[in-house]
């Protein structure tokens, strides 16, 4: 019985943390379109009528409670003052025209204000300011949740660092909607799990081969050859889900049948949402 409650207390606890990243995309959509930038595709209305920036500093606070327990700022020191200390760098960010100029903001924080930055995107080196693209920039001034692809690469870089993730911020509205409803009710481990096939066609679209089947090279973002296949025209999500089960059944011999049978359930239902 305690097990079973402890068990549905964390994907409750789960279940939060993804409701506080709808809301903390939905706000910060709106204020990077109010810089003239795009936001999340998928992100809804946020959930307020108050002043952008104060709808801004609120989602921000309430994303960062929601990561104090088992959340990426579960052990973090001076709790208090990291999370009013970079909300009241967002609300300088909208009224300075840091959205539409990110680097120049960026460049007229003191260090103290950079080590704000720093702590909240947890990177392990001190911001160079001139080494960031526009992209790497902005994201600095945004919560890791809502955090954007701008030059729809595939990746999402924040300060000099990239990262994956799926949904994105290119992401369709209809397939953002349908992963939610696929991987609803799952465990944290269970869901990044499926995200990362889901990634699969990206992270193999620029490996290169050599005629003997031999590794070549890999194509890195910003080489002419680089390529983020779900950018493609008509690139098939449905398509995808389809060759996870085309995966499975190949690798039917060498997973367990409770493994096979899960992915199955899946990725069929997934297609299905696709579909529909």
């Amino acid at each position: 019985m305690q097990v079973g409650s402890a068990s549905e207390g964390l994907l409750l606890q789960q279940a939060n943390q993804r409701q506080q990243d709808h809301e903390v995309q939905a706000v910060f959509s709106e204020v990077l379109q109010s810089a003239g930038r795009q936001g999340y595709a998928s992100a809804g209305p946020r959930g307020d009528h108050a002043p952008l920036a104060e709808s801004a500093s609120a989602a921000w606070e309430d994303w960062f409670d929601s990561q104090r327990v088992g959340g990426r700022y579960a052990s973090v020191e001076d709790a208090g003052r990291l999370r009013s200390g970079y909300s009241e760098l967002i609300a300088r960010a909208h009224a300075e025209g840091g959205y539409e100029a990110p680097r120049q903001f960026l460049d007229s924080l003191t260090p103290d204000e950079l080590a704000v930055v720093q702590r909240v995107q947890a990177l392990a080196d001190p911001i160079d300011v001139g080494a960031l693209t526009e992209e790497g920039a902005l994201n600095l001034l945004l919560p890791p949740a809502a955090q954007v692809d701008l030059n729809h690469d595939g990746l999402t870089r924040s300060g000099v660092a990239y990262g994956m993730r799926f949904p994105d911020s290119n992401t369709p509205p209809g397939v953002a909607a349908a992963w939610e409803e696929a991987t609803a009710g799952m465990t944290l481990g269970e869901r990044m799990t499926y995200e990362l096939q889901m990634l699969t066609p990206l992270l193999t679209a620029n490996i290169h081969l050599n005629p003997d089947g031999t590794f070549s090279h890999r194509s890195e973002p910003g080489d002419p050859d680089y390529r983020n296949p779900f950018a493609d025209p008509g690139y098939s999500y449905a398509q995808a889900a389809q060759d996870q089960l085309d995966h499975l059944d190949f690798s039917r011999p060498w997973i367990t049948a409770e493994q096979y049978d899960r992915g199955v359930a899946f990725w069929s239902r997934l297609k299905e949402l696709l579909e529909g």
